[in-house]
């Protein structure tokens, strides 16, 4: 499921992949919804690596689980 979440994402922004949160080069997808089957394309987000870990550490820290918006 995340593999077929990953190839929509990078279906739907034009190459090369940019990182939504500091523009360098995107590796990963985020569910903005937390629900990794939602692959709608509002849904989803394009990150590098380490913004997609800042994201579920900062979510981790302010008490909102395993997944951050």
């Amino acid at each position: 499921r995340l593999r077929r979440a990953h190839n929509i994402a990078l279906g739907l922004w034009p190459h090369p992949w940019e990182c939504e949160g500091c523009a360098g080069p995107a590796t990963d997808v985020h569910h903005r919804d937390r629900d990794n089957t939602n692959n709608e394309a509002h849904n989803l987000s394009i990150l590098c690596r380490g913004c997609h870990v800042t994201l579920h550490n900062r979510a981790k820290e302010t008490g909102r689980g395993k997944y951050g918006r």
